[in-house]
């Protein structure tokens, strides 16, 4: 084995390492070290804390300074618990991780979508731990989730083994996978996508009234299968023993023939969940990066 070949190796040996001592850790613990991590990351004035800042002037049109420190503050906090507590997720024991879910609001939006039999696309946002929906989702409809595999081909393939373990299949986003997305729906089956991601094609729509680029594959899924769409996101709960999964109604003109109109309700979905809990978004990520031609630079 040559030297780059070596170092690889022992670069994958100590990222399984890393996640699966994390993966052990007490619920309590890992946010414990998540909100240092946060703080960190605030207190240096980190890139996250600056992407944090920006986006949510931007997004929440906070002038206060004060106001808008706290808050990055406590996003960037947020952001720390969520690192800490998804080895869990993906290694610790699946019945103790459903254990963790104390609440769910609003489920019968997901059954009654379920019942209609066109398939239903779950909107997942980055907001909360969306890798907890994985052990909440137990019921006898099957669910396939698309994500975005990593460059890295050895914690690609880590990431599809233990997201697979549930009993939920999850796909990447390839042509193959996008494929089996509209069999499952045409099956009357779940799909949850991941939505507020930069797409590598797509179009502009306000998020937060800021231009997003943002990928059409939602609003052609839904021509095309006529599937309902419902919001869903896990929240932190307000006694720290847990998370609570509360589903909410998508706006009604995602549904709408005219692809533009449903690129812009699908926005406004996301806007509206995350609204509800603004500190449990993931703000760090440079969602407006690409910026309609003629704008300037927003990072």
């Amino acid at each position: 084995m040559n030297r780059l070949g070596l170092k690889n190796k022992l670069r994958n040996w100590l990222t399984t390492m890393v996640i699966r001592v994390v993966s052990l850790l007490p619920l309590p613990v890992a946010q414990t070290i998540g909100t240092l991590i946060g703080w960190l990351n605030w207190a240096t004035g980190s890139r996250s804390a600056k992407v944090t800042e920006t986006n949510l002037r931007l997004c929440l049109q906070i002038d206060n300074s004060k106001t808008l420190q706290l808050l990055t503050k406590r996003s960037l906090i947020e952001t720390g618990k969520t690192l800490m507590e998804i080895p869990r997720v993906w290694l610790g024991d699946i019945t103790k991780s459903r254990a963790l879910i104390k609440a769910v609001h609003q489920e019968n939006l997901l059954t009654e979508a379920i019942s209609a039999g066109k398939g239903v696309i779950i909107i997942l946002p980055h907001l909360g731990n969306w890798e907890m929906f994985n052990p909440y989702y137990n019921q006898s409809t099957p669910m396939i989730g698309l994500y975005s595999p990593p460059d890295n081909e050895y914690l690609a393939k880590l990431l599809d083994r233990v997201r697979n373990r549930m009993g939920n299949k999850v796909v990447p986003t390839t042509k193959a996978g996008l494929t089996l997305l509209y069999k499952a729906l045409g099956r009357g089956e779940i799909v949850t996508i991941l939505p507020d991601q930069v797409p590598a094609a797509g179009e502009f729509a306000p998020f937060f009234s800021v231009p997003a680029f943002t990928d059409l594959l939602i609003p052609r899924l839904i021509r095309k299968t006529g599937a309902r769409v419902v919001c869903a996101f896990v929240k932190r709960n307000k006694d720290k023993t847990g998370f609570e999964v509360v589903f909410r109604p998508a706006s009604a003109a995602i549904a709408s023939d005219d692809l533009h109109e449903s690129v812009e309700a699908l926005n406004q979905s996301i806007e509206n969940c995350v609204r509800e809990i603004p500190e449990q978004y993931q703000w760090e990520y440079k969602r407006f990066r690409v910026r309609p031609e003629g704008l300037s630079k927003i990072y």
